[in-house]
Parts: C-alpha cells; sequence; structure tokens
C-alpha cells in the first residue's frame, strides 16, 4: 500500500491519519529509509537514527556468527573425516585378525597405536566442540539430526574411556597381538604372565565396558518416552529399526550404534576370560579338566553323542598330562549303575545309564556333573571343570592352525578335510593293526588330533596367530559348539553363566523356547537332517497368550527302498551307510514354567520299527519340569528322502507378557540346542486389536494383509533374544 491509494481510498481529512498507520505497518527490517521530507525534517529523525543502527549491529551479530558457525562447520567436517578414517583403520584391523595374520603392511598402526590415536582424535573433538556438547542434549527437538546431536555427548564419552582403557591393555598385551612373523614369538608361558601383568588394566576395562554398557541403556531409557511408532510396511520390506534409539537417529550413526551393540557383549565377555584365565590355566596350582568329544552327527541333547574323552592336567599354562580314551572305556561294568533316563530304556531298550550316554540333558551343567560322576567311578581322580568340543569347533580350531600332521592319516589335516577324517577314521584300518576295532582306530585319530593340536599352540608358537585362535574358539562358544563348566572356581562358574558358554539353560523372565533333539536310531544321519521351526505367539488377549509352534524335518539322505532298520546286526555298516539310515528322532520342547499344552500331531510308531518291539502311541508327552522350565515330547521316524512336520499348541502362562494400564510388554528367549549349526526360524507376534508397537530389540516387518501381524526371519546360529514393548 502506498501514499497515492492511501488518499484514494481514505477521505482528505483521514489522509494524515492513515499516513501515520502506514508507517507503523512498515518492515521493521526495512532499512532502506523511505520517509517523506517532512520526517526527515522532524525531531523523529533523530529518533530513528539509532534503531537504525542498532539494525545494523544485528545483521553484523548475524552475519558473524553465519560467518563463525560456517567455519565450525568446516572444522566438524574436517574432524568426521579424521574420526572415519580411524573407524575404517579399527575395522581393518579386526577384519584382517579374523581373516588372516595381520602384518605391518596390513594396517599402518599396532592395536595400542591405533587406540591412542583414536583417543587423542576424540579429545581433539571434545575440545573444538566443548559448549555445542554442553548444550547438545537440549536439541533432541531439531528436525532430522536431534537425536544424533542428544546422544553425541554420551556415546563421545563412552567412545573416550573405552579407548583409553583399550589402549593400556593392548599395550600390556602387546607381544600377544604382535605380528605372526616376529623374533621371538609368545609361548603360553609368556601369555600367563603378560595376563597376570595386565590385571589392574583388565579391570580397569571392565569397569569402562559396564560403564559403556549403562551408557548406552539410558540412551534407550531416554528414547523410549519420546519415541514415536514407525510406520508399518508391508512385507517384504526393510525391517523397522531395532531399538528406540536406532529409530530416531540418523542412519549412519544408527549403524555406529549397531555395532556399539554387536561388539560390545564380545569385549566384555574376552576381558573377564583374561581376568580369569590365569586361574584357569593353572597359575597358581594345577587344574585337571574333562575334555569330552561329542559327535554332532548323532545328535544329542547336549550337542552329540559322546565319543571320547581326554583328561587334561594344566600348570602354569602347560599341559602337563594328557589321557585320552574311548567313551566306552570308561565304563565299568563291575560297579553298579542307574537305570538309563526312559527314553533311552523305552525307545533304545538300553538297561544301564553309562558314561557315553551321560549328557542326556540339554542343561550343560546337569550333563557334566553327571559325566564327572560317571567318570568317578572308575577313576577316583578330582575334576575342577568340564569343557565339550563337537566336530565344528575341532574345524573352526584347525583352521587357524592349518596343515596338522597326524600319524594316524595319510595326509595333512586342514579345515577342508576334517570332517571327513573324522568320520573315515572310524574305517580306516591302521598301519600297525589292521584288525584293531573300530572304536580303536576313533580313538587313536582323536589322540592324534589333539596332541597335534595342543603341541603346535604349545611347542610351535611361531606358528599360530593367537588372536585368531581366540576368535575361532570365542565363536564355537558362541554358537554352541563348545561349552565350559566350572565345578569348583565360583568366579569363573560366573562368568561362563553370564556370558551363556555353560550351556544352562536360560533363567530369564518371559517367553523361553528350546527345541531338543536327540538321535536315538544307533546312526549318524545328523549331517543329512535340515531343521526349520516356526513360532507364532497370539497376544490379542494378553492374559491368554497362545503359542502355535511347526517343526519341519528334511531327510535329505539318497531315497531308497529299504525299510527302517532301528538296530544293524553284523556285519557292521560303514560311517557312510550309518549316515543313510532312518532319523530316530526324540524331540523334547521346553517351554515356559506352566504352560498347558492344547493339541499336538500324533506321530504312531509300529513295535516292528522299534528294536524294543514295542509301539508307541504317538501322542505328545507331558515331561517333568526340568530347570524352571516344563516340558513337551515326541517322537517319529523319518525315512531317507522324506519330510515330516509335527505341531504343538499351546496357552502360554499369563506373566509371558507384563502388562501396564497402556502398554504391553512381550519378551523371548529362544535357546539354541548345542551341536546344531543354523536353524531358520520364522517367528510371527498377532498384537491386539489397534495396538502400535512402540520398541522393538530386533528389526521386524509386517504382513501385507494384516498390520497387526509382525514377523521376525531368522537364522538362529546362536540364542535369540526379543523384547517388543506394544502401546494399547
Amino acid at each position: 500500500m502506498n501514499h497515492q491509494n492511501t488518499a484514494s481510498v481514505f477521505p482528505p481529512q483521514r489522509a494524515l491519519r492513515a499516513q501515520r498507520k502506514n508507517k507503523k505497518l512498515s518492515d521493521p527490517c526495512d532499512l532502506r529509509g523511505k520517509t517523506t521530507p517532512a520526517t526527515t525534517e522532524n525531531n523523529g529523525a533523530t529518533r530513528k537514527r539509532p534503531r537504525a543502527f542498532w539494525r545494523w549491529f544485528l545483521i553484523l551479530d548475524l552475519a558473524l556468527l553465519l560467518v563463525g558457525g560456517g567455519a565450525k562447520a568446516v572444522r566438524a567436517w574436517r574432524w568426521q573425516r579424521v574420526l572415519q578414517n580411524d573407524l575404517q583403520e579399527l575395522r581393518a584391523l579386526f577384519q584382517d585378525s579374523t581373516a588372516t595374520s595381520w602384518t605391518p603392511d596390513a594396517t599402518r598402526w599396532t592395536p595400542a597405536e591405533l587406540l591412542t590415536l583414536i583417543h587423542n582424535d576424540l579429545r581433539g573433538v571434545q575440545a573444538e566442540f566443548a559448549f555445542w556438547l554442553k548444550i547438545a542434549p537440549r536439541l533432541h527437538w531439531l528436525p532430522c539430526y536431534g537425536a544424533d546431536l542428544a546422544a553425541a555427548p554420551a556415546l563421545l564419552t563412552a567412545a573416550l574411556e573405552l579407548s583409553e582403557s583399550g589402549a593400556q591393555v593392548a599395550q600390556a598385551l602387546e607381544p600377544l597381538l604382535a605380528p605372526q612373523d616376529q623374533a621371538q614369538p609368545p609361548t603360553l608361558e609368556l601369555a600367563l604372565a603378560l595376563l597376570r601383568e595386565a590385571q589392574p588394566h583388565l579391570s580397569d576395562m571392565a569397569q569402562t565396558l559396564e560403564r559403556a554398557q549403562d551408557t548406552r541403556a539410558g540412551l534407550d531409557a531416554r528414547t523410549a518416552g519420546t519415541a514415536t511408532a514407525v510406520p508399518a510396511p508391508a512385507v517384504p520390506a526393510a525391517p523397522v529399526p531395532a531399538t528406540a534409539v536406532q529409530a530416531t537417529l540418523s542412519p549412519r550413526l544408527a549403524r555406529l550404534v549397531a555395532e556399539l551393540d554387536r561388539y560390545l557383549p564380545l569385549l566384555q565377555q574376552g576381558v573377564q576370560g583374561a581376568l580369569l584365565l590365569p586361574r584357569l590355566l593353572g597359575d597358581t596350582e594345577m587344574q585337571t579338566y574333562l575334555l569330552l568329544v561329542q559327535n554332532e552327527d548323532e545328535l544329542r541333547p547336549a550337542g552329540g553323542f559322546l565319543t571320547g574323552v581326554a583328561r587334561v592336567a594344566v600348570r602354569e599354562g602347560r599341559i602337563e598330562r594328557l589321557h585320552f580314551e574311548n567313551s566306552a572305556e570308561v565304563t565299568d561294568f563291575k560297579r553298579p549303575y542307574p537305570d538309563p533316563p526312559a527314553p533311552l530304556e523305552n525307545i533304545m531298550g538300553l538297561d544301564l545309564w553309562v558314561f557315553h550316554d551321560s549328557n542326556w540333558s540339554p542343561d550343560f551343567p546337569t550333563s557334566a556333573w553327571q559325566a564327572v560322576t560317571f567318570y568317578q567311578q572308575r577313576y577316583e581322580t578330582p575334576v575342577d571343570g568340564v569343557l565339550a568340543i563337537d566336530q565344528e569347533a575341532f574345524r573352526r580350531i584347525v583352521q587357524i592352525l592349518q596343515p596338522l600332521d597326524l600319524p594316524s592319516y595319510p595326509e595333512p589335516i586342514t579345515a577342508s578335510n576334517i570332517l571327513a577324517a573324522l568320520r573315515q577314521s572310524r574305517d580306516m584300518p591302521l598301519e600297525d593293526d589292521p584288525a584293531a576295532a573300530w572304536e580303536h582306530r576313533h580313538k587313536v585319530f582323536l589322540e592324534d588330533l589333539l596332541t597335534a593340536t595342543i603341541d603346535k599352540v604349545q611347542n610351535r608358537p611361531e606358528t599360530v596367530d593367537f588372536m585368531r585362535l581366540g576368535m575361532a574358539v570365542m565363536g564355537a562358544f558362541e554358537e554352541r559348539h563348545m561349552f565350559a563348566y566350572a565345578l569348583k572356581d565360583g568366579d569363573l562358574a560366573i562368568l561362563l553363566y553370564e556370558s551363556r558358554w555353560d550351556g544352562a539353560l536360560y533363567a530369564g523372565e518371559g517367553d523361553y523356547l528350546m527345541v531338543v533333539d536327540a538321535n536315538l536310531g544307533y546312526s549318524k544321519v545328523n549331517p543329512y537332517i535340515a531343521t526349520s521351526l516356526g513360532y507364532a505367539v497370539d497376544l490379542r488377549d494378553p492374559q491368554q497368550p497362545e503359542a502355535n509352534l511347526t517343526l519341519s524335518y528334511q531327510h535329505n539322505g539318497p531315497r531308497t527302498n529299504e525299510p527302517c532298520y532301528h538296530f544293524h546286526k553284523p556285519p557292521m555298516l560303514t560311517y557312510e551307510q550309518l549316515m543313510q539310515q532312518c532319523y530316530w528322532d526324540y524331540v523334547r520342547v521346553y517351554v515356559p514354567r506352566g504352560a498347558r499344552p492344547l493339541s499336538a500331531t500324533p506321530n504312531p510308531i509300529p513295535g516292528e520299527l522299534l528294536t524294543t518291539g514295542i509301539g508307541r502311541s504317538g501322542e505328545a508327552e507331558i515331561l517333568a519340569p526340568e530347570a524352571g522350565k516344563s516340558v513337551l515330547a515326541t517322537f517319529f521316524v523319518l525315512p531317507p528322502g522324506q519330510r515330516a512336520e509335527t505341531r504343538m499348541l499351546y496357552q502360554l502362562p499369563p506373566d509371558v507378557v507384563q502388562q501396564t494400564e497402556d502398554s504391553l510388554l512381550y519378551r523371548l528367549y529362544i535357546q539354541k540346542q548345542g551341536g546344531k549349526l543354523s536353524v531358520p526360524v520364522q517367528l510371527s507376534l498377532y498384537l491386539p486389536s489397534g495396538s502400535t508397537v512402540i520398541r522393538s530389540s530386533v528389526p521386524y516387518a509386517r504382513a501385507a494383509d494384516n498390520p497387526e501381524h509382525i514377523l521376525y526371519n531368522l537364522n538362529l546360529q546362536t540364542d535369540f533374544q526379543l523384547s517388543v514393548e506394544i502401546e494399547r
């Protein structure tokens, strides 16, 4: 609106009033000074000059702020590049340690140097952006990067502490982490001495990791209260972010937090193990362990048929005595033995419960105690702990130590032929004793394998990449191919339980599932058996949740017209023939205490298929509770080339769902049976009508036809834990 237009609209007597009103409505940021000569000549001109001055002053301040902020943004970008390069170096270091032995050419830094460099760079970031880090937690409301800014101070503090403590530990253990081609390779005695001297740094690192874990949990706790629901994608779709904090972070920082979630528990376990390893290796007194060798080709509840046992005495990091024997040699039938568990008696026709069947419980501490009890009936010797190892764990260890030369095998043992060699050893005649029984042939091979492994680690350390070996052993524990249980050392027993390396049944709250298969067919068919399971949980009535479990088995052995023979009389079958037999599977399903079965697929077995001659109705059984869990069981026979599916429907106890007035919390723990490789799992949750997922600890997708049906497609390589918070 200009002055001419004002005059044309208003009467002449009101023109001056309109002109004054027009001046009041002008843009306060318009500094061009569009005024009439009258206004420049009156006293108002002297009053407007200070206003113009302050306006220019504010613009100058804003310009300086923009320029300074731009310079700060440039420095922030440079620091981001520095930290990104540091992170790439750290990843390269760990990738080199897991793939091949790292050398000075693989990375420019030793672990201690790299962690020190990262720590110094992080301190530079902290000093550069000290002011912004103070106010960052209050900027969570900003779009796009508000959550990143709010989380930055806590994550930076945790990274500073971890890099500082990690550098101190790496410096103390530098000889163990050095390249393989160094002049003086570490020995077990040196490793023990270094671990002993590093105890203060390891203790500090353990506390730092606990603080980092608390910091990480605090991010989720602060974010959960303000998190918004993620839109429901249809299947197939990108998974919904796993945690509340990851759902709000930028993709790059969310990936870094996911890496932290992955490695933090492993670091905690490694540090705790290093704290206790000196005592485990007989630092102060000799330790005696039983090493149970299990064969998962004949799957049993705790991992596999117990084929052999070694008594190992360790003092000051050196194995002083090793006594290995076939598991059948441990049993002394002149001594009394108890009746076997009912399935071993009723299905396999066994009369006594002896050492090689001692691992009947999937709870490894229970099986370990039973193995020690039977062992000490034959040998009155003290035992400090029990370890179990299967063929897959042997393969992973041999992959690091290869090649191994064994007197009882014609070619060097490597990761590519170890499984075949283990199987062939049963049928391969010995040069010095061609008529030896298969038990003796197998015993000789296993004893040679253990001896060669120990010799290489203990007497030829220059050929061993100890970092990769340690990670291979940790992976075998994590994926349930190794177990360890301490009978006397309470601190070690607690560590093993907390790390889940002792194979104990999980005792936490919420829903629980463990499917335990036992091959009761006198055969080695499990390499041909492909297993998968579907688990659907109906939470639409939280007071009466129901579970529908589907177990699927495919026998991939060559189909034949031969009938199923439960027990083969002489002539003895070869190992390959034993792998192609029918599958006689006794299945136990461990569920929360108080679960009530509703229905199950019947699997009737005629008497002529069983060595006992007594048929089975095939109805699912309800067994006595074990380790705080209810137990359901069924049994079936599966010929080669065929598929079997069995279902169990049961009502879960209401306490698997924690309820408040406006929300539900569902927790689930699926425990993997020892000895199995990976098991595909499809998990389905049916939510109450109108509800929304607030937070899920694992990414999920929604069914295309039902937004209240969420899906998790898993590959069970280790135990699986889920927590889902639902808003009603």
